[in-house]
């Protein structure tokens, strides 16, 4: 029997953050992976459709507590292992910000009042992932 889109959905959603490190499959976070690198370049501005994000700072990945306060949320293209990240895609302010952006890879930066922290994500065509970003 076919599953649901709900459950495609919701298990390409685990399957793809438990790739990036940040969510196991029994839904707890499993950490930053601010170690591991990203595709090069070629796979930072795919054009093929749109994707739904949205973004959370956590206090530390034991507590899965998210910060409540008014975070800065600056997503950049992210320019593969360059660092070089200049060009600013989208900025919104507040806690849980949601964005529809097109799909490809983005570094995300999270100005706090404790300092920035960063990852990188990916926007997936029509999927709509959440982000829990461990605050450093």
């Amino acid at each position: 029997m076919p599953e649901s889109h709900s459950q495609t959905s919701l298990l390409t959603r685990r399957k793809a953050l438990a790739g990036l490190g940040l969510l196991a499959l029994a839904g707890g976070l499993a950490g930053c992976g601010s170690g591991r690198d990203l595709p090069s370049r070629r796979y930072a501005r795919s054009r093929s459709g749109t994707g739904k994000i949205s973004l959370a700072l956590l206090t530390d990945s034991s507590s899965m507590t998210p910060i409540r306060e008014n975070i800065d949320w600056r997503v950049y293209h992210h320019e593969g292992s360059s660092g070089n990240h200049r060009s600013l895609v989208a900025q919104e302010n507040g806690a849980n910000p949601r964005m529809s952006l097109p799909s490809g890879w983005y570094y995300v930066e999270a100005h706090h009042s404790r300092g920035v922290a960063t990852h990188s994500v990916e926007v997936m065509q029509n999927n709509s992932l959440d982000y829990y970003i461990v605050r450093n």
